[in-house]
């Protein structure tokens, strides 16, 4: 494709957003600094798609575009955030860098048009079917709105096991009937410009819904990323400066400073909404890769809700790292199947949302960067036989080793310079089979107990891995034969699920609670499966197109079916509470601020040490933010204390379950003392803690005061007694 030099129009474009970027950052009213944002971020993106996805018509251009050019954010505000820090002048730092290296890209001329869809129709027809689709549409947007205002209702600040408590039942009706359309309408060819906003709407409301129910906030990692954030916000860095999470939180400052939103309500909604991209990207992909009509690729991309929903349910930066990393390998199948050159998504540009992933969390970024750099090596030859087709294969097994090693090897370095200390498993070692099977296969199966809508959510959580590593590599094998794409992919499951193996059964976290210590590999499995929705959305593709053949029944059967496992995804998706599970979780309420408030206030200022469960502490740090830290004064516990436990293996939480243990006994409060050099010590007992209620009765007997918060929370104060 012929080049062409950045012409006088878009120089003038790129001041004129550059002058609205830089007015969002003045007091002016919110509605019209988000405006301009916008008009910043969507005209580049627009420049982007239109320089490197040049046969792809407007409407993808512009999405492309704005993915590559938030990516190019994310990465570069890391990095800015690293160096430097957030304060206004590198916000304007980052504003100004933006259109100048767009302006160094090449720009690429389309030399031929868009392919026309299957099954065109003549013109007489399209308008019919638009009136007749657009009336559908209607009907669903109107359930979708009636789904969001049963989640809006239900809001509520009271302490929660599950969403579902304050949800009502009929909202699972809506969404199945939603989801029944979206998906029919969309397989059936309804116009895409009225699909797709749908179809994105469908993925935001199956991951929004804590977001809408919890008025206080969700989980306990977001409370702390938001804290942070407001630190940033404020101060421009905040000490120690991470070596992770950077870009998310440069997104996040950035957004907060060019818009004057609050840092708490742009992260609480960054996951959820960010969940519809990898919906639209599989949408492109799936076009471009195999040349499918956009019904068949919307239908098969819909099926992407049947992914393990948790990580996306809430905004912390290992979700986060998700989206884009699952946006990037569906992104990067027309490369692999080796779509020419303008008409793929350029390997530059997944490298860029490699690196974006990369600096919001290394535990995606790095395997993800390794995938690239083997896609990019695969892609760059023809096979030719002989010695030298044997030296590249070898180059792609050191590749795969390497990425197959990658994360062990860094926790083991890191921990080489922190104080986070990992160990290796010394059993594995002496009964290496045994132990290893020990370590995969711990879970457990969960019986019938005939209901029947119960029993098929259930059922269908307990196969969802299995039946997307099954159409996976039904997908693999069906692309053998179409580029390297079985052989990239392939290659990229080995090295994902060597990380999982060697973290779930060699590397061990001591630093860690005993029921936190499978977290980083059970993030490399989930990364392993978000890996191999790209061959398995191919199989299920090619199944819907084999359904087409068949019986009008056959089909309405298999939108039925998919409707209801996307309603049994959702449900399964959050804490529950039900014949078959309950969650041990409670969140964060109205009443645990209200205890946070009057522990401070009643301090006086003066420095105190709270035991409290992480629904509390969670509460002080969204309230107080981080505020205090004690330094140890037990040289057998080294280090610093917060002021409030974090149950990441911290100390004061063990003293929380010490203190429950004993039933508030002011023992443990004299030791917390001698530990932080406090003369205060305030004990909190939650009204739906097991054995609340003796424990609350011991403690007022041996503490000094007590408060009773709306008969949810109870405080008890320890005063080191003379």
């Amino acid at each position: 494709m012929p080049l062409t030099r950045p012409g006088v129009k878009y120089t003038r474009l790129a001041a004129i957003l550059t002058i609205a970027a830089l007015a969002s950052l003045l007091p002016l009213p919110t509605p019209l600094r988000a405006v301009l944002a916008a008009c910043f971020a969507l005209g580049l993106g627009a420049e982007i798609g239109r320089r490197t996805i040049a046969e792809e018509n407007s409407g993808w251009r512009l999405f492309l575009g704005s993915l590559l050019f938030f990516g190019g954010m994310i990465a570069l505000g890391g990095g800015v955030y690293f160096v430097l820090n957030l304060k206004l002048p590198a916000v304007i730092l980052l504003i100004l860098s933006a259109p100048a290296v767009i302006a160094l890209l090449p720009q690429y001329r389309a030399q031929a048009s868009l392919i026309p869809e299957e099954g065109a129709k003549p013109r007489s027809r399209i308008g019919a079917e638009l009136a007749l689709g657009a009336a559908a549409a209607l009907v669903l947007a109107t359930l979708m709105t009636t789904g969001w205002t049963l989640l809006s209702s239900s809001a509520t600040d009271l302490t929660l096991r599950s969403p579902w408590d304050a949800v009502p039942h009929i909202f699972f009706g809506v969404f199945f009937v939603a989801a029944l359309g979206i998906f029919s309408a969309s397989w059936n060819g309804v116009d895409r410009r009225l699909m797709l906003p749908l179809a994105a709407g469908l993925m935001l409301l199956m991951t929004g819904v804590a977001a809408a129910v919890y008025s206080v906030g969700f989980g306990f990692d977001p409370f702390i990323h938001q804290a942070t954030e407001r630190v940033i916000l404020e101060k421009g860095s905040i000490s120690p400066k991470p070596l992770y999470y950077l870009g998310q939180y440069a997104l996040v400052i950035m957004t907060a400073k060019m818009t004057g939103l609050d840092v708490a309500a742009i992260d609480r909604y960054l996951v959820p909404i960010s969940f519809a991209i990898p919906l639209l990207a599989a949408v492109w992909a799936l076009r471009r890769a195999f040349g499918w009509p956009t019904r068949i690729a919307l239908a098969a991309a819909l099926l992407l809700g049947l992914l393990p929903l948790s990580p996306f349910i809430a905004t912390t930066p290992q979700g986060f790292a998700n989206v884009i990393a699952l946006t990037t390998v569906l992104l990067a199948l027309p490369a692999s199947v080796g779509t020419t050159r303008g008409a793929a998504f350029p390997r530059a540009g997944l490298f860029v949302l490699a690196a974006a992933t990369a600096a919001i969390h290394p535990l995606t970024g790095i395997p993800l960067f390794i995938f690239i750099v083997a896609l990019t090596y695969l892609t760059s030859y023809e096979p030719t036989g002989g010695a030298r087709e044997f030296g590249r294969k070898l180059v792609l097994a050191e590749i795969v080793v390497i990425g197959s090693l990658a994360i062990p090897t860094l926790f083991v370095l890191n921990s080489w310079v922190s104080q986070h200390q990992v160990t290796l498993n010394q059993q594995l070692l002496r009964t290496p089979v045994a132990a290893t099977i020990e370590a995969i296969f711990t879970g457990q199966s969960i019986a019938k107990r005939f209901d029947a809508v119960l029993d098929f959510a259930y059922g269908w959580m307990n196969i969802r891995e299995g039946a997307v590593l099954g159409a996976a590599l039904a997908g693999l094998w069906l692309l053998r034969h179409k580029g390297k794409t079985a052989l990239i992919y392939g290659s990229g499951f080995i090295m994902f699920f060597s990380n999982f193996l060697l973290l779930k059964t060699v590397v061990r976290f001591p630093f860690l609670i005993s029921y936190e210590r499978s977290n980083y590999a059970d993030r490399m499995f989930d990364l392993s499966v978000l890996l191999m929705a790209a061959p398995a959305l191919y199989a299920a593709g090619l199944a819907l197109r084999r359904l087409e053949r068949g019986t009008p029944g056959l089909r309405a059967g298999a939108s039925v079916l998919a409707a209801a496992l996307l309603t049994s995804s959702l449900y399964i998706a959050y804490p529950r509470r039900d014949a078959y599970d309950t969650s041990h979780g409670w969140s964060t309420s109205g009443a645990d601020l209200k205890a946070v408030a009057i522990i401070d206030e009643d301090a006086g200022g003066e420095p105190y040490v709270v035991l409290a469960n992480q629904s509390v502490s969670a509460a002080a740090i969204r309230t107080l933010g981080f505020k205090r830290y004690f330094s140890s004064r037990d040289p057998a516990i080294p280090g610093s204390f917060f002021f409030y436990p974090v149950p990441t293996g911290d100390e004061l939480y063990r003293q929380f379950e010490d203190m429950n243990a004993t039933g508030g006994s002011a023992a443990v409060a004299r030791r917390v003392m001698g530990m932080t050099g406090v003369d205060t010590v305030y004990y909190v007992v939650n009204d739906y803690w097991w054995r609340a209620g003796a424990i609350i009765a011991t403690a007022r007997a041996r503490s000094q005061k007590n408060w009773n918060v709306d008969a949810k929370d109870f405080i008890f104060k320890y005063v080191r007694q003379p």
